[in-house]
């Protein structure tokens, strides 16, 4: 809906946006050149939930309309990726589930790789044997991966390093979304506890619980539009 029109303000100044959200939001974060914005997660559910003042209040700046105020926050939320951090109980939680889970890994994978010169079984056989340790290999790989990418900072090899890290963390990506959404994660925040794992998340993009893409306020604005008063937006 709003795309086909976003180039036709493509000039407009993405600070103000910006601007806006670090008078109100004290947790935002920007980075540039990363598209990463870091929030907690109560004020992510501010920005959901308020997005319709957010856009007025551009628009009393700007002295645009309302209409063109809605292209610009799409065009600014449609390369955006936010990285929300837990607070209080929660992010206690989540920093203990995360710790397990890696340490858990790297527990299992030395236990195995002991366990296996004793049996014998080496390479697909020993996977074979322990389904669960692909994820766990795959993810004791990606933390490997990462650490050299730090170590190589500014180095030619440095783009390899990340894209092998990016590959090992496939499989941990998609074991932590059968967590999150299937299994525990459910449970948990029917207990009011906002605590995923997400440790690929948090080696790709540093401390935080859960990655969500602009798209998502992007809906937010199609559904303030679709009521809104300029229908003919749609």
């Amino acid at each position: 809906m709003v795309c086909v029109m976003i180039s036709l303000y493509h000039s407009f100044d993405k600070t103000i946006i910006e601007s806006l959200y670090k008078s109100k939001l004290p947790s935002f974060q920007s980075f540039s050149g990363t598209g990463r914005i870091t929030l907690t997660s109560d004020d992510f559910h501010k920005i959901i939930s308020s997005h319709h003042s957010y856009i007025n209040d551009v628009s009393q700046i700007t002295g645009r309309s309302y209409e063109q105020v809605m292209i610009n926050f799409a065009d600014y939320h449609k390369t955006k990726e936010f990285l929300i951090q837990p607070k209080g109980f929660s992010g206690v939680v989540h920093k203990l589930s995360n710790g397990l889970y890696v340490s858990g890994a790297a527990v299992q994978l030395a236990f195995a790789t002991a366990t296996s010169h004793v049996s014998s079984v080496t390479g697909i056989s020993l996977i074979g044997s322990a389904p669960r340790l692909i994820i766990f290999v795959s993810l004791v790989d990606g933390v490997l991966f990462e650490s050299l990418k730090k170590l190589a900072a500014n180095k030619s090899a440095q783009p390899v390093l990340v894209l092998t890290r990016d590959a090992c963390l496939i499989i941990p990506k998609v074991a932590e979304m059968a967590y999150n959404e299937v299994f525990i994660g459910p449970f948990l925040r029917r207990l009011g506890i906002d605590a995923p794992l997400n440790v690929t998340s948090m080696l790709r993009f540093g401390n935080g619980t859960k990655r969500v893409m602009g798209s998502v306020l992007n809906a937010t604005i199609s559904t303030i539009a679709k009521s809104s008063p300029f229908s003919h937006f749609n």
